[in-house]
């Protein structure tokens, strides 16, 4: 049958996500937030698990058998990995909502990047920013500046800052008393730099995935428990992303029983083909697309808008055509530098865990209704060879100053670039750093390579990790 009936097939796999507006994204409800084409990303792997408990009952009776299950709580979970696909300007990646999610910080403002006015420059050694409002940027924050007039020096670049007030800041290591030109007016400074948010209310996500018009899930109140973040070897750079969700709806397919007028909104399918939906489903149909199930009643539908349709016409999840951008960076370009000292590198893994509570023992709900901000953990290793002049990325982890004094433990900044194409550099920058401690394993042959596991600390609150993205170097 594989001629005439479609399957789904992973190569058309299509996966949408964005930000919620409320937590839950109002589901199975006739105000459903929905997705569309723009928030589209192209995902090389994802999962998505529902279950349902179902508990045997255990109480006296008769007979050996199992005559009854109790329903228990619902359980969702997900997971999605990505290429790191910089797009080479100053818009966001199209994983964008994921890395809101799993970091807590906004770095747009609507469908832009959060922009401030440049209304003065000040060539100091470092140079001065001045912007018309407050700026939230923070200081290890990289911001990207154009449109300058005078200091046209400076246009088109992206700077580390140091914030020097809520509506000032400088351009780390940039000496504007020689070579720059005067500033006149104008400029804009962007933010192009995700980090973790000291925020309990972490944003959710509504996601949907699509295939072939087969079938459709889509997850409500989605979160990110996990964000790691992946470069070994030659391989290709990735993200991955791991959580939960509050709600779940699988759509199928099926077939329209009768005709519906213009005031319609109960669709009936064709006897038994109503289970093919749930409530919170999106389904299109005759001429229309969205339409939500907010409840349903065996074969009979209640949607979400009046709709018209004709007998026997086909009912399919809705899909959406992707608007995606960007090139995947290669595995084998990009730097890795520990303690300001750049070092070639086997490997290289950081997991962000956010270390949510999901609120998903409260009496009379199915499942998860919210989730509770834990404390916040980044860690992960680097591999390199073990060469005579790296040994002492070894050493400085215990710093021992005599036989009886209890050692000392250095923190150390590291930077990882991924690519070396400008405008399409992505920049993980750990400032504050513990080099853990592992086996030394030596094999009987060949070279070692040394794993270092590391925990990054938060310098000054909220910073152990930053994420900047299509930088120019």
């Amino acid at each position: 049958m594989g001629t005439t009936t479609d399957h789904l097939l992973g190569r058309n796999l299509r996966y949408f996500a964005k930000i919620e507006t409320t937590a839950g994204g109002a589901y199975g409800l006739d105000g459903q937030e929905n997705v569309a084409g723009s928030n589209a990303l192209k995902v090389t792997a994802s999962t998505i698990e529902f279950q349902v408990n179902r508990n045997d009952r255990s109480d006296s009776r008769t007979t050996r058998s199992l005559l009854e299950r109790i329903t228990g709580k619902q359980e969702i979970t997900w997971s999605c990995e990505t290429f790191v696909l910089p797009k080479g300007s100053t818009s966001q990646m199209d994983v964008d909502p994921l890395l809101e999610a799993a970091l807590g910080r906004t770095v747009m403002d609507g469908s832009n990047l959060v922009s401030k006015n440049i209304t003065g420059i000040v060539l100091n050694n470092p140079v001065e920013i001045t912007v018309s409002a407050g700026h939230g940027y923070l200081t290890n924050d990289r911001v990207f500046i154009s449109g300058v007039g005078g200091t046209t020096e400076l246009n088109d670049k992206t700077y580390t800052i140091t914030k020097t007030s809520d509506t000032v800041f400088t351009l780390n290591g940039i000496n504007g008393t020689s070579g720059h030109t005067s500033y006149t007016s104008g400029g804009t400074a962007k933010l192009t730099t995700y980090r973790p948010s000291d925020s309990n209310a972490l944003p959710t996500l509504r996601i949907a995935r699509t295939g072939n018009s087969v079938l459709r899930e889509d997850l409500f109140g989605a979160y990110v428990e996990e964000l790691t973040i992946n470069a070994s070897g030659g391989e290709a750079p990735k993200f991955s992303f791991s959580g939960t969700a509050f709600n779940y709806a699988l759509t199928g397919t099926a077939t329209t029983e009768g005709t519906g007028g213009g005031s319609t909104k109960v669709l009936t399918t064709e006897t038994g083909q109503g289970v093919s939906m749930m409530v919170g489903s999106v389904i299109s149909f005759a001429s229309h697309t969205d339409r939500v199930v907010v409840s349903k009643s065996g074969d009979a539908l209640t949607l979400s808008a009046n709709s018209t349709w004709s007998d026997a016409a086909a009912i399919t999840p809705t899909t959406y055509d992707e608007t995606t951008g960007g090139n995947p960076i290669s595995g084998m370009t990009g730097s890795l530098t520990l303690n300001s000292v750049e070092i070639p590198i086997t490997s290289f893994d950081c997991t962000i865990t956010n270390n949510n509570k999901a609120v998903a023992d409260e009496a009379f709900q199915k499942g998860t209704s919210d989730f509770i901000c834990g404390f916040r953990s980044v860690s992960g290793t680097i591999g390199f060879r073990a060469r005579k002049d790296l040994i002492k990325n070894l050493a400085q982890r215990y710093i021992q100053t005599t036989s009886t004094a209890d050692p000392s433990f250095t923190s150390i900044p590291v930077e990882v670039k991924l690519g070396t194409t400008s405008g399409k550099i992505v920049v993980i920058h750990l400032p504050t750093v513990e080099l853990n401690f592992a086996a030394i394993e030596i094999p009987e042959s060949e070279e070692s390579i040394l794993s270092v596991p590391f925990t990054a600390i938060g310098s000054s609150g909220a910073d152990e990790v930053l994420i900047s993205f299509n930088q120019t170097s």
